[in-house]
């Protein structure tokens, strides 16, 4: 008797078809969610390997925030008189979440974080990064400056990742470097600080990003980084969600606690 639900990462799912421990051949229904981020990861060949492996008579459904010409052409191919189904919403952040944003040159983002997590003192902070290299070498250099943190992103295996999350929920580790893919589906109520490292492409992306703070009753702070060529992005995030991110400026004084607003 075998089960009746898989659920998997398309490296995971072929490890075990090629091992002989999954058959896909009486599947009835495959479910593909976060295509539009699958897509971006580079996963197209391994979900057209799994999808060649299953009958051509099955249901297949893909979920996606977005629906980029990538996703329109994997449902024009794999998919038989697919329909579109478009949920309307509206990007909201938070209302117990301070957003803020530091205007920064890129060459002087590292140094600016530092100051941050010297002055607020973060007891469980996430740092979002734009990809894995950013997440490696950002993490690399906190740790070698003295800081507490671990790193995750799609090339983080399972057993690592929940390895790396516990010692972050326990407190082993005061920051959690990672990118958006990697860090969806956290359950983790303590975060106090979210600090955008790289402003992200997509309003959705950006308030799902500062979710992860300020929850269960909390406050929270969500700190940006800004870059001169960023500053559209900035104010296209900013009409989106409908609200002005409160600017700020590092204190210079080294007795200062807190952060100051640039007004």
């Amino acid at each position: 008797m075998g089960v009746q639900v898989v659920v998997g990462t398309p490296g995971r799912v072929m490890d075990h078809m090629r091992r002989g421990t999954l058959d896909l051949s009486s599947v009835r229904t495959v479910v593909l969610d976060e295509a539009d981020e699958m897509l971006n990861m580079g996963f197209i060949e391994d979900i057209e390997f799994i999808l060649d492996q299953v009958p051509e008579e099955r249901q297949l459904a893909l979920f996606s925030a977005t629906v980029p010409r990538r996703v329109e052409t994997l449902a024009q191919r794999c998919m038989r008189d697919p329909a579109l189904v478009s949920i309307a919403h509206e990007a909201h952040a938070a209302p117990s979440v301070r957003q803020m944003y530091v205007a920064t040159q890129q060459r002087d983002k590292i140094d600016a974080l530092t100051r941050l997590l010297d002055l607020e003192s973060p007891s469980s902070a996430i740092v979002f990064c734009r990809t894995k290299r950013e997440v490696d070498e950002l993490s690399g250099t906190l740790m070698a400056r003295g800081y507490a943190a671990v790193a995750i992103h799609g090339d983080v295996n399972q057993g690592q990742r929940e390895r790396l999350l516990n010692q972050f929920r326990e407190g082993q580790a005061e920051l959690l470097i990672a990118t958006e893919v990697a860090a969806r589906g956290l359950d983790i109520p303590d975060v106090t600080h979210v600090f955008n490292f790289d402003i992200p492409d997509d309003a959705d992306v950006y308030v799902h990003r500062i979710g992860r703070t300020g929850r269960m009753g909390r406050t929270g702070d969500a700190i940006t980084f800004v870059t001169p060529r960023e500053v559209r992005q900035l104010r296209y995030i900013e009409r989106e969600i409908g609200q002005r991110l409160e600017p700020i400026m590092l204190p210079t004084d080294r007795k200062s606690t807190r952060l100051n607003s640039s007004h």
